[in-house]
């Protein structure tokens, strides 16, 4: 048996509670409908991957998150702004990584489905990134 305190169940927790997140977002159409215009063969797999990612989707993600903080929290003897520093330095460059690589993942949907020139346009603007991030 292990002696590290380290709780793996709440990692895999936490990386199903992403890839349900994922999920959500690469089964819907752009205004988050069930890819209302295709036949209803089609829409059978996005809508019961959507149905199967909402079982654990950003809620499950952020209580796991907050209840591992809480006990990092009570373990350490640092300053709580400290402990909130170095989370926001560990997390900051994921988040950007999936914030650009999203971007180009709605480009390459919109082309696959008929809405490039939206992307684009949105793309072309602060605001419109700002809405990645």
């Amino acid at each position: 048996m292990s002696t590290s305190s380290r709780m793996n169940w709440l990692d895999g927790a936490r990386l199903a509670a992403a890839f349900c997140i994922i999920g959500i977002h690469t089964s819907t159409d752009r205004v988050g409908g069930a890819f209302e215009r295709a036949s209803d063969v089609d829409r059978v797999f996005p809508i019961l991957l959507r149905v199967c990612s909402e079982l654990a989707s950003s809620e499950f993600f952020f209580l796991v998150s907050l209840f591992l903080l809480s006990l990092k929290l009570s373990k350490t003897s640092e300053p709580y702004f400290v402990t909130m520093g170095v989370q926001a330095r560990r997390l900051l460059v994921p988040f950007c990584f999936w914030a650009i690589f999203y971007a180009f993942f709605a480009l390459y949907k919109a082309s696959s489905l008929g809405y490039l020139d939206a992307v684009v346009t949105e793309l072309s603007t602060v605001s419109g990134w700002g809405g990645y991030f």
